[in-house]
């Protein structure tokens, strides 16, 4: 495995975020990081998502013990719910392989055990980030029935600001969606549930869009920002009104949530730039938003839109 460390050094330096408060765990990951990555370090767990929202880290290693194993689990169930292009690696108490699986199932990527061996932290660290790499190849060479997931929050970002300079020298329109899942506040206590119901969405929402220049992002934990170049707004909100009507009847659900109480719906919320519009990309992404919120507060599986002045 010293070809990945070699490959690893050469390229841009990766995020690392470590939750942990225990200074025998954090001084020697450290030593072992410090050149060949940039960390972050969250003490307490009730910062793990907003540090992994700020600083987009690409690996989060997540001390179980530190955080107590149930509090550690919920880290790695909210993680991998929130940030599925992000890799959760789980560091467990020597001989506790019941705790391993529960990771394993909670969506951490890996996990490893104590006592930490320095060689062995940085292989598996190295392993991850390279199977990421190669996602993101399979996804930006346009191999994505080969991706299980969508597009990840950091490609809508990068894309966004692509889409909004072309179509600002274009004259062109730009439309964005963003997608809330209604009621998934009733399963928010399923675990991994959540997850599969947000996966199985992302590629059923993958499917609604047919053109090459559209484009279908997880975006915060139960959303998905849809880009659509040169697409009016009259148009969009049909499109907007179908998927929604198609997601009532759509098979989302997986079995363990036949008896839910709610049936999953969709609000959206849509924002179009037009040659005449006057604001930024932060203007549209904040005009849809609002609209979603209004959607939403309309009593959900509803469609707000509004064209940008």
């Amino acid at each position: 495995m010293a070809h990945l460390i070699s490959q690893w050094r050469d390229a841009e330096k990766p995020k690392l975020l470590l939750v942990d408060n225990q200074a025998e765990h954090i001084e020697p990951l450290y030593r072992l990081f410090r050149r060949t990555a940039h960390l972050f370090l969250a003490h307490r767990a009730e910062q793990a998502l907003p540090m992994c929202e700020q600083q987009k880290p690409d690996v989060v290693l997540v001390n179980l013990n530190a955080n107590s194993p149930m509090n550690g689990l919920q880290i790695c169930r909210d993680l991998s719910a929130s940030f599925p292009e992000v890799k959760v690696v789980a560091l467990t108490a020597q001989a506790q392989r019941q705790q391993e699986i529960l990771a394993l199932k909670a969506g951490a990527a890996d996990c490893i055990s104590s006592p930490l061996n320095p060689m062995l932290v940085r292989t598996r660290v190295a392993t991850q980030l390279l199977i990421q790499a190669q996602f993101q190849w399979l996804r930006e060479a346009g191999h994505t029935e080969l991706v299980p997931e969508v597009f990840h929050q950091k490609r809508f970002e990068t894309q966004f600001k692509t889409e909004w300079q072309r179509a600002v020298r274009n004259g062109q329109a730009l439309t964005l969606l963003l997608v809330g899942i209604d009621h998934l506040e009733a399963i928010s206590q399923e675990g991994q549930v959540v997850s599969d119901v947000v996966n199985t969405l992302g590629s059923w929402l993958r499917q609604q869009f047919k053109r090459p220049g559209d484009l279908v992002c997880r975006y915060k934990t139960e959303r998905f920002a849809c880009l659509l170049p040169d697409t009016p707004w009259q148009q969009s909100m049909a499109l907007a009104r179908q998927i929604e009507h198609r997601a009532r009847d759509a098979f989302l659900l997986p079995p363990q949530l036949k008896a839910a109480a709610s049936p999953l719906t969709l609000s959206i919320g849509i924002a179009t730039r037009t040659h005449e519009s006057q604001g930024n990309m932060n203007s549209l992404l904040a005009l849809a938003q609002a609209r979603l919120s209004e959607a939403q507060a309309k009593g959900r599986g509803q469609v707000s839109g509004v064209s940008m002045p």
